[in-house]
């Protein structure tokens, strides 16, 4: 049954992007229609009401009624609603316990639960360490490691740095990228080393299972690989697909491995064996994901191909044999990544076109915070980048890394 629903979502309807086409043209004229002045002279008001409302009324039942239905639905919320109603002027406080880190593509920024804030530093690319006191941090020519008041504690001068990413086991090891490789350096700064070719894809630490420091990463052929980074064995490779991965993510014991595709997601275990997989409706694309922390669910933004600019938050989980997706937020425009809370009971999902930042809670994801002013709040200037949550991690104490055998 779920291998006939997915085919059934990937169908392309004939005459789909022309009906919504049409459908968008005739809802667009009306629009016009209903604002031309010269039109507003020729008939009583009451009479333009009624015109009016009758235009409308059949224009949308034609969309109703049209194999692009659904589509269409989705434009005519692109062009009423633009970011949530009555949002928060400004961050204040968090929902959940925490700290974010806040990136613009120029600066790194703390954000304590309570709302203060702390500039990091002028970095590109940023990442927490397991506990919150040290952050990686890509300056576009090297990997620092600093505090998260700014303070240096080492560094290391390479190519093209991307995608920091440090170890949750202890902070005993940092992965990134630099340029076509996937690199690996310990947590004191030491012992860098080249791991493999590598993809524009993030790697991802497996939590720790056993005593092994194991990385997951995609190769420069699309290949989704876990290696021991210590003793450089191959542990698993996930099976090849015609498209190139654009995400990965375990789950925090560690036995799951998330694989995002534009057109699907796939789940693996540790042995590289896919456990589920399922793809997203037709004419839409994933552009992140992450699991639910403690849970076998995930939530995933999906955008409309096209000139469509609608984004989804999409709650997907297995159930049984079958695998459900329900939509959790749908709004104009495009959405950035989501990231989970700690706790597992927050969702922070970036909405540029409104400027806002959305908190999604609740048990069952039906509560939604939105915060304002994000650009002005976060110095996001002209050619700096709309700025983005590149983790929530936990204020507790943390002992320096050090390097482990």
């Amino acid at each position: 049954m779920a291998d006939l629903r997915e085919g059934l979502e990937a169908v392309e309807i004939p005459g789909a992007s022309e009906s919504e086409d049409r459908a968008w043209r005739l809802l667009s004229a009306e629009f016009e229609h209903r604002h031309e002045r010269t039109r507003a002279r020729r008939l009583p008001a009451a009479a333009r009401r009624a015109a009016a409302g009758l235009a409308a009324l059949l224009a949308v039942g034609a969309l109703m009624l049209s194999p692009a239905g659904a589509a269409v639905r989705e434009w005519i919320g692109e062009a009423i609603d633009v970011g949530r109603p009555d949002p928060r002027p400004a961050l204040r406080d968090l929902p959940a316990p925490g700290s974010l880190l806040v990136e613009n593509g120029r600066t790194a920024i703390v954000v304590r639960e309570d709302g203060r804030r702390r500039v990091v530093g002028d970095f590109r690319q940023v990442a927490w360490s397991p506990h919150g006191l040290y952050v990686a941090a890509a300056t576009g020519d090297g990997l620092e490691a600093v505090t998260a008041s700014g303070e240096v504690r080492w560094s290391l001068g390479r190519h093209a740095v991307a995608d920091p990413a440090w170890s949750p086991n202890e902070g005993f090891r940092v992965a990134y990228r630099s340029g076509e490789q996937v690199r690996v350096v310990w947590g004191d700064g030491t012992n860098d080393a080249r791991v493999d070719s590598s993809a524009s894809v993030a790697p991802a630490w497996q939590p720790r299972t056993g005593s092994r420091n194991v990385l997951a990463y995609v190769d420069r052929y699309g290949i989704v690989r876990t290696r021991d980074v210590d003793t450089g064995a191959r542990i698993a490779r996930a099976p090849i697909t015609a498209k190139m991965p654009i995400g990965l993510d375990w789950t925090r014991d560690g036995t799951r491995l998330m694989v995002l595709y534009p057109d699907r997601v796939r789940v693996v275990d540790d042995s590289g064996h896919e456990v589920w997989s399922t793809r997203f409706p037709n004419g839409r694309e994933a552009i992140g994901g992450t699991w639910v922390p403690g849970t076998e669910a995930m939530n995933v933004v999906l955008r409309q191909r096209g000139g469509s600019a609608v984004s989804h938050v999409v709650f997907v989980a297995r159930r049984y044999d079958d695998v459900v997706k329900r939509s959790v937020f749908t709004g104009s425009g495009r959405f950035r990544a989501p990231v989970a809370s700690p706790d597992g009971r927050w969702l922070i999902v970036g909405w540029p076109k409104a400027d806002q930042w959305l908190f999604i809670g609740g048990s069952s994801r039906t509560r939604i915070d939105a915060v304002a002013n994000i650009r002005r709040q976060f110095g996001a200037g002209r050619g700096a980048r709309f700025p983005a949550v590149a983790g929530w991690c936990c204020q507790s104490r943390e002992s320096p890394p050090d390097p482990a055998p």
